[in-house]
């Protein structure tokens, strides 16, 4: 086959090999075989995830895998590191799982894509980033590679259906348009309008369309689909100065030369009572598709040239229909000629202007800022070739074999990862026990400190402003500088006892860390111990302390615990007996020991405790 530009413009009418006749009343289908022309991006939302590939820089390829195959290669001390990764959840260990990944490019096995040299240095530079948030959320968010449709059992590329019947339905609306301007449809619906007018019906009552006649299956490769990592770059139709503004983009694109097998179906016409107006025909999409995109490229090649590109090359021999497809058609291959109304951007600040024609062009290159336009080449052309059909047949069962064949051996390789699953998982049984245990053992500690401070945080929401500093004051955790800032408000406050409860807890802390005589405390700690002793009415006046008030409180200053004074109360002392220094002496301990949140009637006993010295 030889392959030639044609200027679709000046054909009248399709060759005889390319009319397709339908006959009355009868469903028909033709088998086609696509072959791509040009790159081709048809987009599915999905991009590589950084866990999904790695580039082999020697041999400039990508290699897309199953995440879990190559973690089933690792040993456990590397599993732990890519764990450990994963587990912190930030812009910047994106990056490290980049890193990781690379390093161990050499496990990874799977489907091998082309990529350009430059493509190889920018995934290096990634690598490279400095370890900043904004910049590597930046580098990453451009380093995204979008993938192109692909079926989800084989990873091999394919041509949805809808986006062929897409290209048809613009082709056949232009084609009887015949570039019409009138009537003009303007508002938000211009362009529903338009097709109703078109095609014949009314988008409320889509069983009036036409095209729901037409069923466009899914086109699947016949052969080795080679795909690419390519830069996509904007630039101006016209020379200018000034470059476009629009930043790259990196999309994985099915290369020239690949051969995809689909049939197209239009149903029989419906009989007389049928809603559908202006019916459908195979003859009229092979005339649409000659007509409109055989122009269309015709304009195409004519604008490349100018900017110094060439053109992407068509076979036509008689039984070809060109038609394009996919990401960056051109705003002129979407819309129907006549009604364009092209929005173009003019920047920031500046009101966008509507045109009928695109002032730019998206064309696939190798670096992301080529420094010429030679070997820049257009995108989404691709050929349908129309079949007989038996040729289509056995074409169509060899994209099923294929597919097939691909089945098999990754269910073989299922099985096969399946066998050493069970092999290793008996080797490691005891070891995965031991994880499961100390996973739990973790999980209830964390329920438990959870718990702890849940019922800290009731605690304290419970409590007045002065119990809540003595209990930070008695946590051993707090730190010194809240322990000051609680030392300060004493003078803050108003009430007497409210600053000796306070003191009292102070002194305590201080006595336990050896931070209250004046051989243990720095000058600045000595100052605040003094301040503390002149808030504690047992350090100012012991020296006037009747006799029967100093044997009382050198009772209680030898009672070393809870126990000491249950055993002091079964001896016959009481509360109510003690003179009001020991009774302040007695709180300090009680303090010391925790009784008011203790078990049994201990928080009972110290509200006892607090209401005889309030009426002392």
């Amino acid at each position: 086959m030889a392959y030639k530009t044609v200027d679709f413009r000046q054909q009248s009418k399709p060759s005889p090999t390319q009319q397709v006749a339908q006959a009355p009343g009868k469903d028909q289908t033709v088998f086609f075989r696509l072959t791509t022309v040009a790159p081709l991006h048809i987009g599915c939302d999905e991009v590589y995830e950084p866990t999904s590939f790695v580039i082999d820089t020697k041999a400039k390829e990508l290699i897309s895998f199953e995440t879990t195959s190559l973690l089933e290669k690792l040993d456990s001390a590397t599993l732990k590191k890519f764990s450990e990764i994963c587990k912190k959840g930030t812009v910047v260990s994106l990056l490290e799982l980049f890193k990781f990944m690379h390093s161990q490019a050499d496990l990874a096995e799977g489907q091998r894509i082309r990529v350009p040299d430059a493509f190889v240095q920018h995934y290096k530079s990634t690598l490279n980033l400095p370890q900043n948030e904004r910049t590597v959320g930046q580098e990453l968010n451009n380093f995204q590679i979008k993938r192109t449709s692909f079926d989800p059992l084989t990873s091999n590329a394919y041509i949805p259906g809808s986006a062929i019947k897409g290209a048809i339905r613009t082709a056949v609306l232009n084609l009887r348009n015949n570039g019409r301007s009138t009537p003009q449809f303007k508002g938000r619906d211009a362009g529903r309008k338009l097709q109703e007018q078109l095609l014949g019906f009314e988008f409320n009552h889509l069983e009036t369309d036409p095209f729901r006649l037409l069923k466009v299956s899914d086109f699947f490769p016949v052969n080795d689909t080679a795909r690419a990592v390519t830069y996509a770059v904007d630039k101006k139709k016209k020379p200018s100065d000034k470059e476009s503004q629009a930043p790259y983009q990196i999309l994985e694109t099915v290369e020239p030369g690949a051969e995809f097998i689909g049939s197209i179906t239009v149903l029989a016409p419906p009989g007389k009572d049928a809603k559908i107006q202006k019916h459908l025909s195979l003859d009229e999409i092979t005339k649409a598709l000659a007509f409109f995109y055989g122009s269309e490229k015709q304009n195409e090649d004519e604008m490349v040239r100018s900017i110094g590109v060439s053109p992407v090359e068509l076979v036509v021999n008689g039984k070809f229909f060109p038609i394009r497809v996919g990401r960056h058609s051109g705003a002129e291959c979407v819309t129907v000629n006549g009604h364009r109304n092209i929005k173009i951007m003019q920047g920031r600040n500046n009101p966008d202007k509507y045109l009928d024609h695109a002032t730019t062009v998206w064309l696939a290159a190798e670096t992301k800022k080529p420094i010429s336009n030679q070997g820049l080449r257009p995108f989404g052309w691709v050929a349908l070739e129309q079949l007989g059909f038996y040729e289509g047949q056995e074409l169509k069962k060899k994209a099923e074999r294929n597919k097939a064949d691909v089945i098999e051996a990754l269910q073989e390789k299922i099985a096969r990862q399946k066998r050493q699953e069970e092999e290793r998982y008996q080797q490691e049984a005891e070891q995965l026990r031991k994880e499961l245990e100390k996973a739990a053992k973790l999980a209830a500690e964390m329920a438990a400190k959870e718990a702890a401070a849940e019922k800290e945080r009731q605690t304290l929401a419970a409590m007045t402003d002065i119990e809540r500093d003595v209990y930070i004051i008695q946590k051993s955790e707090t730190p010194d500088n809240e322990i000051t800032a609680i030392c300060n408000k004493l003078d803050t406050l108003d009430n007497h006892e409210d600053q000796e409860t306070i003191s009292s807890a102070l002194k305590i802390r201080w006595e336990v860390e050896g931070k209250w005589a004046r051989n243990q405390c720095t000058p600045a700690q000595w100052e605040k111990v003094k301040k503390i002793k002149s808030f504690l009415v047992t350090e100012s006046i012991s020296d006037a302390l009747s006799p029967e008030e100093q044997v009382a409180m050198e009772q209680i200053e030898k009672l070393a615990d809870w126990g000491a004074w249950k055993n002091a109360e079964k001896a016959g002392a009481t509360m109510d007996s003690l003179p009001l220094p020991a009774l302040k002496k007695l709180r300090e301990k009680f303090t010391s020991w925790k009784i008011k949140d203790g078990k049994g009637d201990k928080p009972k006993i110290w509200k006892s405790l607090n209401k005889l010295i309030s009426q002392k």
